[in-house]
């Protein structure tokens, strides 16, 4: 289905046009201009004026904006903070639950680790992940550098050889449930539909969250395993008593963690 395409596009979008307010510009929008079949998401088109500003300002915000892996510290997120998520993005049709209670938190923690022991136990999975995986010192412009999985420099030299040689997904799914249970809040991102524009929509809205959890200085690390595994996702509408959920999200204080390279932008603008 593409689904996480679309979310990602979303979000892309959400950057283009908090940079067109930023510098100045109006702009009009279509969204999937060509009908669902079609190669294009959106179509912009910038305008002289901005006129008045439709999105919050968070342009500062979106270079400094990266997924943390680390542990989170346990010190709770202030509810006035939980809130303004929230408030992000609460709209018809769009929801954010963020579970405090240790009940909440361990429910999405196992279903998390079911994912992990599904799609790690995958070969081919496997083998598709060790692909991006890279070394710590490589100097590629993609993919995941050994330190985005805690590895040293001499371990990242073997992190592509060990992802797609051995069936890590118990012990990846012992930390990644460890962590989460930890943390102070867990976030799961739901829509009331499921379908190419509700992804557009979901991604725009999850951006804004993010910029504006960013600001707050509180980390996100973002799961979409279980949500690519129709029983999981089922299991977690079924618990949260939502219709379709899109992301799930771990949240909590850390310290910041290394950007994770990224292609030039000459390499993907087309002329």
């Amino acid at each position: 289905s593409n689904r996480t395409l679309y979310l990602s596009h979303g979000c892309l979008l959400a950057n283009i046009l908090m940079a067109a307010e930023h510098f100045g510009f109006g702009y009009d929008v279509s969204c999937l201009p060509d009908g669902p079949s079609g190669e294009r998401t959106a179509a912009i088109k910038l305008k002289g004026s901005a006129g008045k500003k439709k999105l919050p300002d968070l342009f500062s915000q979106i270079t400094r904006r990266h997924t943390n892996r680390k542990e989170f510290e346990k010190r709770a997120i202030e509810d006035a903070k939980l809130r303004e998520l929230k408030a992000c993005v609460k709209r018809d049709g769009f929801d954010l639950n963020i579970l405090v209670d240790e009940a909440g938190k361990s429910a999405m923690s196992e279903i998390l680790a079911q994912s992990h022991k599904i799609q790690l136990g995958n070969k081919a999975f496997r083998k598709e992940l060790a692909s991006w995986v890279r070394s710590n010192t490589g100097g590629e412009k993609d993919g995941l550098p050994g330190y985005s999985f805690g590895y040293s420099d001499f371990q990242s030299y073997f992190g592509a050889f060990v992802f797609g040689t051995f069936d890590m997904s118990s012990s990846r799914a012992r930390v990644e449930t460890a962590y989460m249970k930890a943390s102070p809040a867990v976030g799961v991102l739901s829509t009331d539909q499921d379908d190419m524009m509700t992804w557009l929509k979901a991604g725009f809205l999850f951006e804004i969250l993010f910029l504006k959890a960013t600001e707050m200085d509180v980390r996100f690390d973002l799961f979409s395993q279980p949500i690519a595994i129709p029983e999981l996702r089922e299991e977690m509408a079924r618990i949260l008593k939502v219709k379709y959920p899109q992301l799930l999200i771990r949240m909590g204080y850390a310290e910041p963690s290394k950007h994770t390279p990224r292609r030039p932008l000459e390499e993907v603008l087309l002329p």
